[in-house]
Order: C-alpha cells, then sequence, then structure tokens
C-alpha cells in the first residue's frame, strides 16, 4: 500500500485522498560527522572593534572528495543581538564560514564552493554569492526574497492561482467559501463556537483584529505548506479532500487540516497572539523560545519587508484581514512604537 492515494484515518471511517504532512525531513545518518566552530567579527565593518562571536557548523564528510565541490547549507537567522542584526552582516559571517571550512579541509587553492538555502537563507546565499564570487561558485536558492518591497501579494496570488488552474474552479471556491464563513463566525461573536469547533486553545477575541487575522494565517500557511511538500498530488488530493461534505467547506477544511497536520492539534492549536509577541519580545538568548523567530522578525520589520498581504479579494480565495496594518502592527508590538510604520 506504499502507493496507495487513499487514507483511512484510525479514529473514524473516514476516507481521506491527502497524506500527513511531514514537519522535518528524515535525516540520513552519516559516518564522518565534524561538529566546528568558527570565529567572525561581531562587527565586519568596523576594524577597531575586534570582538568575535561563535557560530557552530556541522561538516558531513561521507561524500567528499579531494578537490571539492564543498556544499554549504546557509540557515537564517542566528546573530546574538538585533543591534547586529543586518543582510551585510550576515553575508560577511558566511565569507568567513568559507574560509574556515578552507583552512579545516587543509586546501591551499580555492575549490567550488556551491551555497544553498530557503526562504531567508536563500536570500544570504544569493547575496553572498554576488559580494563575494572570489569565494562562491553558485547558489542554489529556494523561496527567497529578492525583490526590495514593503508588501508582496505573491504568496497569496500564487497558491490561488494554483488551488485554481491545477485543482479547480470549485477547489478554489471551496476555500474562499470556508474563510469567508469562519470571517462570518466572528463578525457574528461565536468565539467559543468557533474555539470548539477548530480546536483552539482559547476563545480568539473576535474584536481583535491582530488575533484573528493570526488565526487565518495559520491556516493558510497550513494549506501553504502542505502543497510545497507535496507538490501537484499535494493539490490534487487537498481538492479531493474539500468535497468530502458538499455543503459545509469550512468543516472539510477543519476534517482536513486536523488529519494532515495532526501534530498541530496534538492537545490544541494555538492561536493566542499575545502570548507569541511576549515570546518573540524576549531578549534573553538563552530563555527565549522564539530566538530565531525573533531574529528574522526584526529583518524582516528593518530590511527585508516583502510583507505578506492578500490582493483584490475578487481574485483571491483568502480574505483580506492580512493587510498592512496587520504587518505594522506585529512589528510595533514586538519591538516597539518606533517599528510600526514605514
Amino acid at each position: 500500500m506504499e502507493n496507495c492515494l487513499i487514507a483511512v484515518s484510525a479514529a473514524t471511517d473516514d476516507f481521506f485522498f491527502s497524506e500527513k504532512y511531514i514537519p522535518t525531513p528524515v535525516h540520513v545518518p552519516a559516518a564522518f560527522i565534524h561538529n566546528g566552530s568558527y570565529f567572525p567579527k561581531l562587527d565586519h565593518f568596523r576594524p577597531q572593534d575586534t570582538r568575535t562571536v561563535t557560530f557552530h557548523y556541522r561538516l558531513n564528510l561521507d561524500h567528499y572528495r579531494f578537490g571539492g565541490p564543498i556544499y554549504i547549507f546557509v540557515n537564517g537567522a542566528d546573530e546574538t543581538t538585533t543591534e547586529w542584526i543586518e543582510i551585510e552582516q550576515a553575508v560577511a559571517d558566511i565569507a568567513t564560514l568559507v574560509t574556515t571550512l578552507y583552512d579545516h579541509l587543509g586546501k591551499d587553492e580555492p575549490v567550488p564552493v556551491i551555497l544553498w538555502g530557503t526562504g531567508y537563507g536563500a536570500t544570504l546565499a544569493t547575496f553572498a554569492r554576488k559580494k563575494f564570487p572570489h569565494l562562491i561558485t553558485g547558489v542554489f536558492a529556494s523561496s527567497g526574497t529578492f525583490r526590495a518591497e514593503v508588501f508582496d501579494t505573491s504568496y497569496h496570488d500564487s497558491l490561488s492561482g494554483n488551488l485554481l488552474r491545477l485543482g479547480s474552479l470549485d477547489c478554489h471556491s471551496r476555500v474562499r467559501n470556508a474563510f469567508d464563513v469562519l470571517l462570518y463566525l466572528f463578525e457574528n461573536n461565536q468565539g467559543e463556537y468557533i474555539r470548539d469547533r477548530l480546536r483552539l486553545c482559547g476563545i480568539v477575541d473576535p474584536d481583535d483584529t491582530q488575533e484573528v487575522g493570526l488565526l487565518f494565517e495559520l491556516f493558510i500557511d497550513l494549506i501553504s505548506n502542505y502543497i510545497r511538500q507535496q507538490q501537484l498530488f499535494g493539490i490534487t488530493s487537498f481538492c479531493r479532500d474539500m468535497q468530502y461534505y458538499p455543503a459545509d467547506n469550512l468543516n472539510n477544511l477543519i476534517r482536513w487540516a486536523v488529519y494532515v497536520h495532526g501534530y498541530e492539534f496534538e492537545d490544541c492549536l494555538n492561536t493566542n497572539y499575545t502570548q507569541l509577541i511576549g515570546r518573540l519580545a524576549d531578549t534573553n538568548w538563552e530563555t527565549s523560545v522564539y530566538p530565531r523567530l525573533r531574529m528574522y522578525a526584526y529583518l524582516r520589520c528593518t530590511q527585508i519587508a516583502a510583507f505578506r498581504i492578500t490582493s483584490d479579494y475578487d481574485m483571491t480565495a483568502f480574505p483580506s484581514l492580512l493587510d498592512a496594518e496587520y504587518h505594522f502592527r506585529f512589528c510595533e508590538d514586538i519591538f516597539g512604537e518606533r517599528f510600526g510604520s514605514w
């Protein structure tokens, strides 16, 4: 049954065309792993500042051969304080890592170096190649941010377009109807009903546009993450599961989300905006729950932007709650009032 396209829920007799989402990749064990450290300057652009910071890397030597190439996966933000969170500093850190690996592998002459990354890591990898072409031979970048835009509608528009073109008009309409029904419930103060039906950890305040927006953003990301992992199969299977109840599209979406992303709903789905902001605002690197997310949020609020907003609602499957004000408030709530406008 390895290639079966229909899954059966263990809890019910329901059929699912979708497969369960795998939140983390499976790591293949390696025989030769080296855990190393490198020490880039804290401030690469102030020569009189000699302070350094300690970063770590993991080197898999199973398939390395003399002469390279060296493949380097670029992760997201790992700096220790927002004072030094700048793309330029991070790109210089990558150059330090490349030269460190040269020394570690005992190479007197440069060997081909290929960077690869996703999201912010893809952005850094690409900029590093442009800045240091003598060190970096090439880059593989997936879903990086490269356009200097404050707002980005492509995330929601692309997802909506894929549901329409690769799924069907019926699928696109069902998704939109599901979100319309959810929005209608909020507008009619059905907080308790929404909590119970969506398996939320608490009641979402219908008057709190940030908390309502966070819930919508979470559900949109559930769809996007699954389709990004499963590609065309993900679209077709999702669309077929959205037809389970002919006249209850919100329940179709909930049923699909709970099955496919079951790990998110093990106890309940946490949509507490105040709690999330509190964790992202924690400046203690040792105790922070989301240190990397805080670093990335700072970059997005100060340099990258590209805030994901919905375009004309006549063209998209998703509501217009995720607008400019939603993102400005998000930045302001984490970092203070001066970060709340552009």
